[in-house]
């Protein structure tokens, strides 16, 4: 996924108002990884859960 560059230097902060929003709009939780890898995105996401988020980027 895409990101606008202003959220680049602020992951963590990028993926908590990507999880407000979608509770808000939709009312489900969801939970969030990122990193500069797909694997690893996804083992973060994977730890985050339930309804966290998680930023691996070092």
């Amino acid at each position: 996924m895409r990101v606008p560059c202003e959220w680049r230097e602020r992951p963590q902060q990028w993926a908590d108002s990507a999880r407000a929003l979608i509770k808000e709009k939709t009312g489900v939780t969801c939970s969030f990884g990122v990193a500069y890898t797909q694997i690893v995105a996804r083992m973060c996401s994977k730890a985050a859960k339930p309804n966290g988020s998680l930023c691996e980027l070092t």
